[in-house]
């Protein structure tokens, strides 16, 4: 069951990243402008799905505690389809752009849920490379679109434009047909009280299909042991306890979130993809519409990058994968700045007329006249799409990864929507501001990101704690307690002792806060099971150090 769940959000991810993606590509087909779009609407194209993408991600993290994950899902599905027409046969450009809007709020919403999905329900020693496939569906969408769309912008009608974003209803289709047989989250159905859905749901995805087996008791009473705790806190389901400190310390959970997400935006990595027909320069190849199929290119090398990322993500830690990327784009960005400054590139504005319609677009300047030029071109190009390469399998994969593992059952929804949001706010103001600093700064663009992302590298090594192989209620102990944070091997037995008494002391409370074993002892909230239930493994382990108890 769990590789079934995980199809269907991948064929879903893939599906939104397409429709993401086709306005970068159809933007550059002289028919849509033609057909759709003025000139003083155009440049609203590119920034208006970001903009209610933050919107959508931060309606997801107020509804997902309250109707649940899958519901989220669905309502945001069909949603999808039912305003895509609005991008497929519109005849002006206000009819595409609410159309654009409106899938910008279900996008926002598929940024949050999906990866909050996969990490409730995944192994927690698979959960970096099942999250990693959802990017891989994302990169595989981007470079779908490019690809489609290059293959029909020759088409003489508007059927250049209008089919390649038609096709995303396909997967879009399949997928809503699949919520009939995803189930909803264990955590989210311990959090709400329905422990015996949550044994079957568990049942179903772990052990060997029944609730008799050992994973899917420890796994069960590890949940709801961590939920239990949780609720013991004031205000524990409101936005408030976010910004806490200690004990639980959720404002520094939900700073590394956001320097996750904004992090990956400013190290230029988005802008890299986005503006490579631009930004990278003309070689002269024989190819037709050379913005489309360089971006076709370069989403190919960021697909194939992720699929990389799915082999090594779960051998080698979140720590040193973001500090490495980090470093190595910063050598990428270093390199590209130099050889643009050096050769005196330029970037410019350029207008095309179609009679009653016009569009803008930029377009880079390189001197070609001398072998020394065009080499500086070449190498320019190779280490541009090395950088797009580098950040694909570490910084692309792992802000979806990351985030999802930082935060505690009641606080994951929330803080990722918070998160995720403004990752898509900070997407929405790079694409635009890098056009206007390309013009500027020229070559200096390059050494800005590079500057970030050389700061990135040390915020990560300071701040950043290790999740690799450690169970959510694991992590929640990371943070929690006075315990070994950067070590890719440290293992932190969510029923260990000491860490109990710990977190005790760190609550400023030396007895037992919750009387689990009488929980235990009556199935606890009403529970009916048919196998004998242990006292609650906290108690169990602190009974075994601790006779005093």
């Amino acid at each position: 069951m769990a590789k079934e769940v995980h199809l269907e959000h991948l064929m879903f991810f893939c599906c939104f990243r397409y429709n993401w993606e086709s306005v970068t590509g159809i933007r550059h087909i002289k028919e849509f402008y033609v057909d759709v779009v003025h000139s003083e609407t155009a440049p609203q194209l590119e920034g208006i799905t970001s903009l209610c993408a933050f919107g959508g991600s931060l309606l997801a993290g107020a509804f997902a505690d309250r109707i649940g994950r899958k519901t989220v899902l669905a309502i945001s599905a069909i949603l999808f389809i039912i305003t895509s027409p609005l991008q497929i046969a519109p005849d002006d450009s206000q009819m595409f752009q609410a159309g654009r809007a409106i899938s910008g709020l279900a996008t926002g919403a598929f940024t949050v849920i999906i990866p909050l999905f996969i990490a409730e329900i995944a192994p927690k020693n698979l959960r970096g490379r099942l999250i990693a496939i959802e990017q891989f569906a994302l990169t595989l969408g981007i470079a779908s679109a490019d690809w489609i769309t290059y293959a029909t912008n020759e088409l003489p009608s508007s059927a250049s434009w209008r089919l390649p974003n038609a096709l995303v209803l396909i997967p879009c289709t399949v997928f809503v047909l699949s919520l009939f047989v995803i189930p909803e989250s264990p955590r989210y159905l311990v959090s709400k009280r329905e422990d015996v859905n949550a044994l079957e749901v568990l049942a179903t995805i772990r052990g060997d299909g029944t609730i008799n087996h050992p994973h899917v008791i420890m796994e069960y009473h590890a949940m709801r042991q961590a939920i239990r705790y949780e609720n013991s806190f004031p205000n524990h389901n409101s936005y408030a306890r976010l910004f806490s400190g200690p004990p639980e310390n959720n404002f520094r959970r939900l700073m590394l979130g956001v320097t996750t997400q904004s992090a990956f935006q400013w190290t230029g990595a988005n802008v890299i993809i986005t503006f490579a027909a631009q930004i990278f320069p003309n070689l002269d190849l024989n190819v037709d519409n050379r913005p489309i199929f360089y971006g076709a290119i370069s989403s190919t090398t960021y697909c194939l990058s992720t699929f990389l990322a799915l082999i090594f993500i779960d051998k080698f830690g979140r720590r040193p994968t973001l500090f490495t990327g980090a470093l190595l784009g910063c050598s990428c960005l270093l390199i590209m700045g130099v050889i643009s400054l050096v050769g005196n590139w330029t970037y410019v504005q350029k207008t095309l007329d179609l009679g009653s319609n016009s569009y803008s677009d930029y377009e880079s300047i390189v001197p070609r006249n001398t072998p020394q030029e065009y080499r500086n071109a070449v190498a320019f190009l190779v280490v541009g799409y090395l950088f797009i390469a580098i950040m694909g399998y570490s910084w692309g994969v792992l802000t979806w990864v990351y985030p999802t593992e930082l935060y505690s059952q009641s606080m994951r929804a929330m803080a990722l929507s918070i998160s995720t949001g403004l990752g898509w706010m900070f997407i929405f103001v790079i694409v635009k501001i890098t056009p206007i600093m390309l013009m500027n700064i020229r070559g200096g663009t390059y050494l800005v990101f590079a500057m970030s992302s050389l700061i990135t590298a040390i915020i990560v090594c300071r701040f950043f704690p290790e999740t690799k192989g450690k169970s959510l209620e694991e992590v929640d102990l990371i943070f929690q307690c006075n315990i070994n944070y950067f070590d890719v091997n440290t293992r932190h037995p969510q029923s260990a002792a000491d860490t109990i008494a710990e977190m005790e002391k760190l609550r400023g409370n030396e007895t037992i806060l919750h009387p689990f074993r009488d929980m235990a002892a009556s199935g606890g909230d009403g529970a009916n099971f048919d196998y004998p239930v242990v006292e609650d493994l906290y108690t169990y382990h602190r009974r075994q150090t601790l006779p005093s108890l």
